[in-house]
């Protein structure tokens, strides 16, 4: 299906407004778990300014908010100054099995990204929008991991109109995608950014390179933008890895980071890095792929380079040859 004919059911579906309300479709997403001193989370409540002193007031007492994530969410709460709703969803929540011991996104600081990233979300109400899509979502099988899954990292799904969502419920399927499949949830927040063809010609790089079905759930899971990322990127990322670095395809899939990283301003130079210093005889154990790609350039110099000049002080030359990007 054509990327604009996505666009033009999405815009369809999702209402726009030009001043987000904090209703009860934030308060979804606001209590979490977190364990904190009750001493400095009601210290922190009273610095907290009056038109947000209820919620923060809430979020401490029913929720074991601290001080600065109390602020952070109390005012995007601000309207809310009863607890008949923010109880009532808590009973909600409870009712789907998300309870004070496994929350609903995980964090706090998960939920402060949601709210950064996706202010929409607070419009919508539980009983027309939220619920019956966690309604449909679960009749296909996803609760629990699966669907903390989707609501961490595609939350504006649940807020679709449900028409949309069951069109994209039956693009999975369409796929070869079974409800049964443990990919499935992993393929509908896919669906959701991307157009059915791109994403099946990611699948059939992956199925190219030895990948299971597991490796690609492990990869989604660990990964959840990588479909966004293009086709050529993967696939030279892939092949560099296996072909110079001597990479298991299946250890790609368990760090599917590393599909993300620039070749020639990264992965290259600080190979050849390190395969210099093992032809010289350092081997160690940190010396795995996952661990030097994913370093700040800071840290790979001063480890890699400035940690071994007195012994070598041709790999700054090395280094500089192999990335005409970088400077030294």
């Amino acid at each position: 299906m054509k990327r604009q004919l996505y666009f033009s059911l999405f815009c369809k579906t999702v209402p726009s407004t030009s001043s987000p309300r904090p209703h009860d479709a934030a308060l979804v997403f606001a209590v979490l778990p977190y364990s904190a001193s009750a001493t400095a989370t009601a210290a922190g409540a009273a610095s907290i300014s009056g038109k947000h002193m209820f919620m923060a007031q809430y979020l401490v007492d029913s929720c074991g908010f601290d001080q600065e994530k109390t602020t952070e969410a109390s005012k995007l709460l601000k309207g809310i100054q009863s607890r008949q709703q923010p109880d009532s969803v808590l009973a909600f929540l409870k009712s789907y099995g998300f309870d004070d011991a496994s929350g609903l996104l995980g964090s706090k600081d998960a939920l402060v990204r949601l709210f950064k990233r996706k202010q929409g979300i607070l419009v919508y109400n539980i009983e027309k929008k939220i619920q019956p899509n966690l309604e449909l979502l679960r009749e296909c099988g996803l609760d629990g991991q699966k669907l903390a899954f989707i609501l961490r990292n595609r939350p504006l799904i649940v807020a679709q109109n449900a028409d949309f969502l069951k069109f994209l419920i039956s693009c999975v399927e369409d796929l070869g995608v079974p409800q049964t499949s443990g990919m499935f949830h992993c393929t509908l927040c896919a669906l959701f950014v991307v157009n059915p063809n791109k994403f099946k010609m990611q699948m059939e790089l992956f199925w190219s390179f030895g990948w299971s079905e597991d490796d690609v759930v492990a990869a989604f899971q660990k990964y959840p933008a990588m479909p966004g990322r293009s086709l050529k990127t993967l696939q030279r990322n892939i092949e560099f890895l296996i072909n110079e670095a001597g990479y298991a395809s299946s250890y790609i899939a368990t760090h599917p980071i590393l599909l993300i990283f620039s070749l020639e301003r990264r992965m290259i130079p600080r190979h050849g890095i390190l395969a210099a210093l093992k032809s010289r005889g350092h081997c160690a154990s940190d010396y795995k792929v996952a661990t030097y790609m994913q370093v700040s350039e800071i840290k790979f110099v001063e480890k890699y380079i400035v940690g071994y000049e007195d012994r070598y002080p041709d790999l700054s030359e090395l280094y500089a040859s192999l990335n005409t990007h970088k400077c030294f």
